[in-house]
């Protein structure tokens, strides 16, 4: 969820537990609990969606990461292995390809880790009949390629996850949608009790702005991340640039990495994210003014 749908949930539960001592006051406002039956049902269903969306990431990225750590154990044990093949028959080639250690694949994109096992068990499988006796066997040669295949389907899990993610997004929103025309039809039915019942009239508009400040207080925040810690990257420089290629807002990021954004005007706009030593990314967004918007980027070295 949005931050901005995030509040608003927070607004709903309020209002939920707001009507509860008051159905005495309810029951006599037309339509108003058929309206609040549907109201509280959907609650749920949000927050099921929104568990099913973090679960979803969280567990994609462990799995990820527990393919790639034993993959490059693997992978740095056969390079000591080769280079070991390498020095004692004086093949320049492999020794060149062998110079690798945990350390440097810790600090590799995802792709170049999966590029380099495929590489270590290439060479392996060339040098193959004079490697037993540093431990490289047909059997480790097949522990290896499942590896391998195995990081490489969680590789491409990402885009299908990208896919499962935007349905649940979708749903999230349609839900949020009824949930907002079953309460626009209870504001509706409060302003007939508003002289009659003053109290309840009065708590329940307070109730109803709970948690709605938030998502106005900002248009935008933008996390500017290292693609392969997943840490903030502080002083990298973000611009806003509109349709017409003018750039209307440049900020540096703070110390954990990232900005806010208090005002910009509705439109499409390629966010720009920059600092020396990094790969420059842009990604192009839908601003909406006095919506909440949530950006990431992620910058590799």
């Amino acid at each position: 969820m949005t931050g901005g749908q995030e509040n608003k949930l927070s607004m709903y539960l309020t209002i939920r537990d707001y009507n509860v001592p008051y159905t005495a006051i309810t029951s006599t406002i037309p339509n108003f609990v058929v309206n609040n039956t549907s109201f509280i049902s959907l609650i749920p269903q949000i927050q099921s969606l929104s568990q099913q969306q973090k679960a979803d990431t969280t567990n994609l990225s462990a799995s990820k990461m527990q393919y790639r750590n034993n993959l490059s154990v693997q992978v740095a044990d056969y390079a000591r292995k080769l280079n070991a093949l390498a020095k004692f028959t004086n093949n320049l080639a492999l020794l060149a390809d062998t110079k690798i250690t945990e350390s440097k694949l810790k600090h590799m994109a995802d792709t170049a880790v999966r590029d380099y096992a495929q590489l270590m068990y290439d060479r392996a499988q060339s040098n193959l009949t004079t490697l037993p006796q540093y431990g490289i066997i047909t059997a480790t040669q097949n522990n290896l390629a499942a590896l391998i295949s195995g990081y490489n389907t969680i590789l491409s899990k990402p885009t299908v996850g990208k896919i499962e993610s935007t349905k649940i997004t979708k749903q999230i929103a349609a839900a949020f949608k009824s949930a907002d025309g079953y309460l626009a039809n209870m504001d509706a039915g409060v302003e007939i009790v508003r002289l009659t019942q003053p109290d309840f009239y009065f708590g329940y508009k307070k109730a109803r702005k709970v948690g709605t400040t938030h998502s106005r207080s900002f248009t935008a925040h933008v996390a500017v991340l290292d693609k392969k810690t997943g840490e903030g990257i502080s002083a990298a420089m973000v611009s806003f640039i509109d349709a017409g290629g003018v750039v209307q807002l440049s900020k540096k990021t703070a110390e954990k990495g990232s900005i806010n954004v208090k005002s910009m005007t509705t439109g499409v706009y390629t966010i720009k994210a920059e600092k020396v030593g990094y790969t420059t990314q842009t990604v192009t967004v839908n601003i909406t003014d006095g919506e909440f918007t949530q950006i990431s980027v992620a910058l590799e070295k």
